[in-house]
């Protein structure tokens, strides 16, 4: 990757005098869109309807997020593999469509993102232009890249995304967590190269992580608690916001709290999170019953330039 990054400009004063260069403030999105339809199983539990992926889009676009994490994105790759016949679903005549709306974290995103996908899976990491950039993809393009390497035993669907970015003059790693729902000890590894991958006193980490620490004490539960704790992280989402947490994950239709799973932690950012269509005040992105998790919106300070 490319790491001799130009540096955004700070406005006030404190450009000038190289002294009072404010804080990073940015709001960030972490949020699993995949549809808990049973329509959609054919495509993985995917977000696989296109009425669903518009009233979602339309949700992402007004919340207009500064950096997105998201999980269960139908990649490009998906849908050309896939002779989708049937009107109202997202690989339907995929073929015709435009290149830069083959992708669905484009079509949700919109133009103004820098995009990456995770290669063979489906998840998906964007910055907003004009408030930085992602290492080793142009500004405003969308790149293929490779997540984590999972034991072959392992479900490759599902994946640890680090990405490298600048913020406003700071260099941060984003880490997107999606790792197995269903194997405990290759979600446990999962979690383990997550933590290995963090860049000390830089990384931010959010996802659907598949497990609760709140609640559960299983190996991966474990696993993250002892990293969590020796290498100095800390909640922006969960217990940050309201102890017991709010959950994150519910029994589709039935609207039934199970766990909360998604989360967003950091060993330097500071800020607040809010789950949407459970904190008050806020809306699910999804305006019904269609998808199982709920997303969670931040805001954050990533402290001073470099």
């Amino acid at each position: 990757m490319n790491r001799h990054m130009a540096i955004l400009p700070v406005a006030g004063i404190g450009l000038i005098f190289g002294l009072f260069a404010q804080a990073a403030s940015i709001k960030l999105l972490s949020a699993n869109i995949g549809n808990s339809d049973l329509i959609c199983t054919g495509y993985d539990w995917k977000l696989c309807r296109s009425s669903v992926e518009q009233r979602v889009t339309d949700s992402i676009r007004a919340i207009d997020a500064d950096v997105a994490l998201l999980q269960e994105v139908v990649p490009a790759e998906r849908c050309s593999a896939r002779d989708e016949r049937k009107r109202g679903f997202v690989c339907y005549a995929f073929a015709n469509r435009p290149r830069n709306e083959q992708e669905q974290a484009r079509r949700i995103l919109g133009p103004d993102y820098t995009i990456v996908v995770t290669r063979g899976a489906f998840e998906a990491v964007a910055v907003k232009k004009g408030v930085g950039h992602i290492q080793g993809c142009p500004d405003g393009s969308l790149c293929v890249v490779s997540g984590l390497p999972f034991p072959s035993s392992c479900d490759q669907g599902f994946s640890i995304t680090p990405v490298d970015v600048e913020i406003q003059g700071k260099q941060i790693r984003l880490i997107n967590g999606h790792p197995d729902s269903i194997s405990i000890s290759c979600r446990a590894a999962e979690v383990a190269a997550a933590f290995q991958s963090v860049i000390p006193g830089r990384t931010l980490m959010a996802g659907d992580w598949n497990l609760d620490p709140y609640r559960s004490n299983d190996q991966s539960a474990r696993v993250w608690k002892e990293n969590f704790k020796s290498l100095g992280f800390h909640y922006l989402s969960g217990i940050a916001e309201r102890n017991p947490p709010y959950f994150t994950i519910f029994l589709p239709l039935a609207g039934i709290p199970l766990k909360t799973l998604d989360h967003v932690v950091s060993d330097f950012a500071q800020g607040d999170c809010r789950v949407l269509g459970v904190s008050p005040g806020t809306k699910r992105l999804d305006g019904r019953s269609d998808l199982d998790h709920r997303g969670i919106l931040c805001n954050l300070e990533f402290g001073k330039p470099e």
